[in-house]
């Protein structure tokens, strides 16, 4: 079963669907300008990968996408 993963930052609350991995390692549909756009917002803060199975929230506040 596949499972998509995210890149978070863990100081600003977003994060950003990066892709999919399962049996075989695929980039289909992955918006690589936004991905790219989120990295360089988001330079020199924690970024984390994080599962889909992974709860983005913190103290009952939900990340924002």
């Amino acid at each position: 079963m596949p499972t998509g993963y995210y890149l978070a930052c863990l100081e600003t609350h977003r994060y950003v669907w990066i892709g999919t991995l399962g049996d075989t390692i695929s980039a289909v549909g992955v918006d690589v300008d936004l991905v790219s756009s989120f990295c360089l917002e988001h330079r020199s803060k924690a970024l984390i990968v994080i599962g889909e199975t992974h709860q983005v929230i913190e103290e009952g506040h939900e990340w924002a996408i």
